[in-house]
């Protein structure tokens, strides 16, 4: 199956700001959906095929 992974526009906005002090966050969360893209249910189950990580 393909899936993808959306983020919402406040975390891209958060991610941008933290990049100018962390510039390899960009490649970190880079990893992670493409982990996430691999294992869908990489996380904790939240119902409804949604997941949550930290």
């Amino acid at each position: 199956m393909n899936y993808s992974v959306k983020t919402l526009s406040n975390f891209d906005r958060e991610v941008k700001k933290i990049s100018k002090k962390h510039k390899l966050i960009k490649y970190d969360i880079s990893d992670l959906i493409d982990e996430l893209e691999f294992n869908p249910t990489l996380g904790v189950h939240l119902g409804q095929n949604i997941y949550n990580f930290a």
